[in-house]
């Protein structure tokens, strides 16, 4: 069991994130994927998925967080514009080496929607839920056959899920999210995950029961000190 972290404020301006792998069509590329500065941001920083005017298949996977069956990811975005927006929030590729962003389960906004698919099916949704320009929050639990999507704009994170759905089980795959059938910008402000049981954090995780760190640190040192704490 593993948590990772990122608000990207450790990250280089005006480049992709360094520990991040773009996938997709022949024609996706590093620039397709841009850290950004921004003061209100969590970390100073976010990760845009660049408005290209096309629908060219991208995805951009965390390297650190690797692969792994069954998870959770936690993740603050932004859509830019709701209508021609179609963003996979979170993901868990059963292929890491496809191409394909539609294979797998996925939480997906689309429009002001919120869907779960799998292998590029939608099989539950909720409507209306986010708006334009305004930062959200969406946790994603897979868990067997298991999916579960909880969505809020600000404030306590609710303890009911939106959406609540029985699929197949998932394989080993990578994590991250993906434009699909888009061209429109969108905003990645927190990315998070947790496996084996593990909840997706909200901050950083912690290197020990008295030793906060702070949010802003490198993911890889926060996950690293963690780890080397359980593991004694």
């Amino acid at each position: 069991m593993a948590q990772y972290f990122t608000d990207f404020g450790n990250y280089t301006t005006g480049v992709k994130p360094s520990d991040w792998t773009v996938t997709g069509s022949d024609s996706a590329t590093d620039s397709d994927f841009i850290v950004r500065d921004e003061a209100g941001a969590t970390g100073g920083k976010y990760v845009e998925l660049v408005d290209n005017n096309d629908f060219v298949t991208r995805f951009l996977t965390w390297d650190l967080a690797g692969t792994f069956q069954d998870g959770e990811i936690l993740i603050r975005s932004r859509n830019r514009q709701a209508y021609n927006t179609s963003i996979y929030l979170a993901q868990a590729r059963r292929d890491n080496a496809s191409g394909d962003n539609s294979s797998g389960v996925s939480a997906q906004q689309r429009a002001q929607n919120i869907i779960i698919n799998e292998d590029g099916n939608s099989i539950s949704s909720v409507s209306d839920k986010a708006g334009n320009n305004e930062w959200f929050w969406t946790r994603f639990s897979f868990q067997g056959t298991a999916l579960k999507v909880r969505f809020w704009v600000s404030g306590t994170e609710p303890v009911t899920w939106d959406l609540e759905v029985t699929a197949t089980a998932t394989s080993t795959g990578a994590v991250g999210f993906a434009p699909m059938n888009s061209k429109r910008q969108f905003d990645i402000d927190v990315f998070s995950v947790g496996t084996g049981g593990d909840s997706a954090p909200s901050t950083a995780p912690a290197t020990g029961p008295n030793t906060p760190i702070n949010p802003s640190i490198t993911s890889l040192l926060a996950t690293s000190a963690r780890l080397n704490w359980e593991q004694g």
